[in-house]
């Protein structure tokens, strides 16, 4: 079985746009072909930018199951 067959979509966090964590967010979204979402989090976002961005995929993961 596939990890696609177990898998909707695939959440990135990352607490900030450099260091290691960026290079390999970097890498997964070019190689995986599946809905994937990058949440970059530092002192300045907000936690009704992060709800919106999080209801936004969820709803983007609901519509490829119909």
């Amino acid at each position: 079985m596939e990890y696609k067959d177990q898998v909707d979509g695939i959440i990135l966090l990352t607490t900030f746009p450099c260091g290691p964590d960026s290079l390999v967010n970097e890498i997964v979204l070019r190689k995986i072909d599946m809905p994937i979402i990058n949440i970059i989090i530092d002192e300045l976002n907000s936690e009704t930018g992060l709800e919106t961005r999080l209801e936004s995929f969820v709803d983007i993961l609901a519509s490829k199951e119909g």
